[in-house]
């Protein structure tokens, strides 16, 4: 049902807004606020015009200061403050927020109107609950992100930060801050990450384009365009390059030389496409994306960062699903990175945040998810052989425990109805499909991170080749750093949890099992260790470069697509 439809069939808003407006003649007082905010209402909600004021919100605003008025005036007139919100909020496009949310035609009519003294309670309302929509939108986003997609399992966060507002408030009151200040005051509620400023630079920068003459269409030449090529082409090649922040000494250049090579592999390798020098119909695809486009990617990657929690931990895992791409950062400070395989479009890796590591398992087995084990019946049925062959049993759920069918009913499994009745299992070796690391998380969509018998997919451009789970290119290194004097647990061998130490407690030939006595062996964590599962598709590499990489499960595309049609009437 619309917005507007419920509005019409909605007698208790009416009685809000009549309720607002009965009293609206008289002055902006605290009584007078006091007395609006606690009325008793059948409705958490007044809506004026396109406005919808929320009750709960505004009443613990006005109860920290008292109910004392901040925008209008007890006379009347609007405030120093109210002029100066109204210059801030008419730059919510700089966080690639729409103005529109927050600062309307109504509030510019009421705001401006010779008659504001006989509804300035009302105005008074609608400026909080414009400010309030506007920085619970800076720090978690315009989006309940469980409704963007089935595969963000991230809820929204609540906006709690009455008192730090209540204290900007008073602190912009008190030095009779300008509104540039106040812009730089209520900024403090957005991410404060380095990605978040660069994405903010990045959007005022698109925005700053000039379509026509500066991102106009690179066209494919008739012969190949790689290095050697001379034509126009390059000219435009150069100027896009540097455009994404790749240094050329020379932009004005027809000729296609080492360095304009360099750069475009460098461009290749960072989007995730094939490093080859070659500018062919993938690159310029990626090249020639409308700048709209490209700002709106931008806008949907800032929404996703308000996401995150406000505080992240001082020690973390973020896995970039779009990039596949693993860093572990210690002290805010990122201390690895190395490359990872994320899933397939039809198998996703979830967005998760705030999961945890507690512990490290060498040589585990794989209880294979019941939607993998159906795309092996077919080959299990063809080959009698191929259980034995590649180490998996047959168990089954007796009283919360895994066993082992008998060698008789195994005979008799009807395959064709396997799934849901029998789990396979693989025993730990070193083509089980976890490799000999695993680092399990506590979700309950049995996505965790691990190692993997397959190293050459790391190897690919597109890395997004999972059943979800998340591999990981150097798990030692991982498990190294995070169990360095966060463990009770003594190595087997006498030594420190080293890689070299763990990787004498792992096979290391092909298909060879382990040592019985190190099967499954758990180093428990004394400190676990935070994961968050992300999705981005818009950063920097090391070297400063640009890069938009592909949305491959579309999520940008259904982020713009809500907020075109997000209601100001579902905001807190």
């Amino acid at each position: 049902m619309s917005m507007k439809i419920w509005f019409k069939k909605s007698i208790y808003l009416s009685c809000g807004l009549s309720i607002l407006l009965s009293a609206a003649a008289g002055a902006t007082t605290p009584d007078q606020i006091e007395a609006q905010l606690t009325r008793q209402s059948p409705s958490p909600l007044f809506k004026i015009g396109d406005y919808f004021l929320h009750q709960a919100p505004l009443l613990t605003l006005y109860k920290l200061r008292g109910y004392r008025p901040i925008w209008v005036t007890a006379d009347g007139k609007l405030t120093p403050m109210a002029v100066k919100l109204r210059a801030v909020l008419k730059t919510a496009h700089l966080h690639g927020l729409n103005v529109a949310d927050y600062w309307d035609a109504t509030l510019e009519g009421y705001s401006t109107s010779p008659k504001l003294a006989s509804f300035s309670i009302t105005l008074e309302l609608m400026m909080s609950e414009a400010l309030l929509r506007y920085v619970d939108h800076l720090q978690n986003g315009r989006l309940d992100p469980r409704q963007v997609d089935s595969d963000i399992k991230v809820d929204r966060k609540a906006f709690k930060d009455f008192e730090v507002l209540k204290k900007t408030l008073d602190a912009a009151e008190s030095k009779s801050a300008s509104a540039e200040e106040l812009r730089a005051m209520l900024d403090k509620f957005a991410p404060n990450g380095a990605n978040y400023a660069d994405l903010k630079q990045l959007l005022a920068y698109f925005r700053s384009i000039d379509d026509d003459k500066e991102w106009s269409e690179i066209k494919v030449p008739s012969s190949k365009f790689m290095m050697g090529f001379k034509g126009p082409q390059v000219v435009q090649l150069r100027l896009r390059l540097l455009s994404l922040g790749y240094h050329l000494s020379n932009f004005e250049s027809s000729v296609f030389d080492s360095e304009v090579d360099a750069a475009v592999r460098k461009f290749q390798e960072s989007n995730n496409l094939t490093s080859d020098g070659v500018v062919g119909p993938q690159v310029l695809r990626f090249m020639n994306v409308p700048v709209n486009e490209r700002i709106m990617q931008i806008e949907a990657n800032m929404e996703r960062l308000r996401w995150l929690p406000s505080e992240m931990p001082t020690r973390y895992v973020y896995v970039n699903i779009a990039a596949a791409e693993f860093r572990l950062y210690d002290n805010y400070k990122r201390v690895m990175k190395f490359q990872a395989i994320s899933g397939r479009e039809h198998w996703r890796t979830p967005m998760l945040f705030n999961d945890r590591v507690t512990y490290v398992e060498l040589n585990p087995e794989w209880v294979v998810p019941d939607d993998i084990a159906k795309t092996k019946i077919p080959t299990i049925k063809e080959n009698p052989n191929y259980l034995s062959q590649k180490g998996f049993s047959v168990r089954k759920w007796v009283k919360g425990s895994l066993v082992d069918v008998s060698a008789g009913e195994r005979a008799n499994i009807d395959w064709d109805r396997f799934v849901g009745r029998y789990v396979l299992v693989q025993e730990a070796r070193t083509d089980n499909a976890l490799g000999v690391v695993k680092f399990p998380l506590r979700n309950e969509y049995s996505i965790y991170l691990h190692y993997t018998d397959n190293k050459n997919l790391f190897k690919d451009t597109s890395r997004q080749l999972s059943a979800g789970c998340v591999r990981l290119e150097d798990p030692f290194q991982f498990a190294e750093y995070i169990l360095a004097g966060n463990t009770k647990s003594i190595s087997p061998l006498g030594n420190s949890w080293t890689q070299q130490e763990m990787k004498k407690l792992v096979p290391a030939d092909e298909s060879q099992r382990p040592d019985p006595r190190y099967q499954k062996m758990r180093i428990p964590l004394i400190t676990p260790v935070p994961v968050f599962l992300t999705y981005y598709t818009v950063d920097r590499t090391d070297d400063a470069e640009l890069r938009f990489l592909p949305d491959v499960y579309g999520q940008d595309k259904r982020i713009v697509n809500m907020i075109k049609v997000k209601s100001s009437g579902e905001l807190f």
